[in-house]
């Protein structure tokens, strides 16, 4: 099985998680213990987790242009705010840095662009919008600026787009999942100036700890 079929299958698996939890009743958004949905996913949280990346290259121009695909595992590292604007909507900020696995490409490509690269590490900083349907589950979209660092290739600045949720599992401690896109202007590298453009699309779950 590829890794282009695996990986749309997970997405798959998520967006059907998330739709699950848009068609929730009205009845079951009701709040647990009197407090209000949003309350419960205020304030700072920190957290941890893991996942996978699939990174796709358009070398090239024209005629001549082709696609190079990589993928590996990464550590996911977090924090974000949130502030409560009513009963169930918040917005927040999130800030967060990966550690991502070796990937090597078509040695075939022109000299300096792109082979053997090495995912090094990856950032991001994105404002956050959620809704809290109930005091357990909170679904949220984020965008903002992300940087992307390959290694010997250079370092590539972009926008963000994720979506995922948050599950209150007891106390401060959430279990979170999410889908997140780096979209990366491209860029001309190596001596032949070959033009790179890159995308990256990332599946990653985690624990939090919210203060």
């Amino acid at each position: 099985m590829s890794t282009a079929y695996q990986h749309r299958n997970r997405l798959a698996v998520l967006a059907a998680v998330l739709m699950a939890f848009w068609l929730v009743p009205a009845a079951g958004r009701a709040a647990e213990d009197g407090a209000a949905p949003a309350a419960e996913f205020a304030g700072l949280a920190l957290g941890i987790g893991a996942g996978t990346h699939d990174v796709t290259f358009r070398v090239g121009e024209g005629v001549d242009r082709r696609k190079v695909d990589g993928s590996d595992g990464e550590a996911w590292f977090f924090a974000n705010y949130n502030y409560a604007i009513d009963d169930n909507w918040l917005i927040g900020i999130d800030a967060e840095a990966s550690v991502l696995g070796d990937s090597s490409t078509d040695p075939d490509l022109p000299p300096g662009v792109l082979n053997g690269f090495l995912f090094n590490d990856a950032g991001s900083v994105t404002l956050r919008g959620g809704y809290a349907w109930t005091p357990r589950f909170l679904g949220y979209v984020r965008l903002g600026w992300a940087i992307e660092d390959f290694g010997e290739d250079g370092t590539f600045n972009g926008v963000q787009f994720g979506t995922g949720i948050e599950w209150r599992l007891l106390g401060g401690v959430a279990l979170r999942a999410e889908v997140a896109h780096d979209f990366l202007p491209a860029r001309r590298l190596g001596p032949s100036r070959t033009r790179v453009a890159p995308r990256m699309t990332t599946v990653r779950a985690g624990l939090l700890w919210r203060f």
